[in-house]
């Protein structure tokens, strides 16, 4: 299913979702994209060998859901991308999932770039976050919320509701 949320005067946001048709739908993920370009379809849902991330959770009993951050893929493209408004993206697709599965909390895995907004985005908006995932997610410690943002990244670690993935390079 495809979504197209409004934020803003004039942009929108493009969410899809999946699950399986077969079983009651388990907890919400929501998967945010890295800086590549390319969106949902690049990042998630590229059925390589008849494999993709959004399939793969949803095959686990997920309610898989991917957004488009504005300035990539299906969403509006502003000139300059903005990064507040990347963090607003995924506060509006939180509170949209959130408000159609009752009020629950929402996984969010962000890789890359995606990582360092869905970081930024749980320490502002921890109500609508249940856990969190970065895959190879930089981080600045330059950002004027530095300081709090890895306060809360090792109080989720401590609670168990944080996973960090890293690929080694070789």
């Amino acid at each position: 299913q495809e979504s197209r949320l409004q934020v803003g005067a004039s942009d929108q946001i493009y969410v899809k979702e999946k699950w399986r048709d077969d079983r009651e739908r388990g907890p919400a993920m929501l998967m945010v994209h890295g800086y590549n370009g390319l969106g949902v379809l690049g990042n998630y849902d590229l059925p390589v060998k008849d494999f993709s991330g959004m399939d793969f959770f949803a095959e686990r009993g997920y309610h898989v859901f991917a957004l488009d951050i504005r300035g990539f893929g299906q969403s509006s493209h502003p000139d300059p991308i903005c990064w507040e408004d990347n963090v607003t993206d995924v506060k509006a697709v939180l509170s949209f999932i959130s408000a159609k599965r009752g009020g629950a909390r929402v996984n969010l895995l962000g890789g890359s770039y995606g990582g360092a907004i869905t970081f930024t985005a749980a320490s502002r908006y921890p109500d609508l976050v249940d856990r969190l995932i970065l895959l190879c997610t930089p981080y600045r410690t330059a950002r004027p919320e530095g300081r709090a943002m890895l306060n809360m990244l090792l109080q989720m670690a401590d609670q168990k509701k944080l996973a960090y993935l890293s690929v080694p390079v070789s």
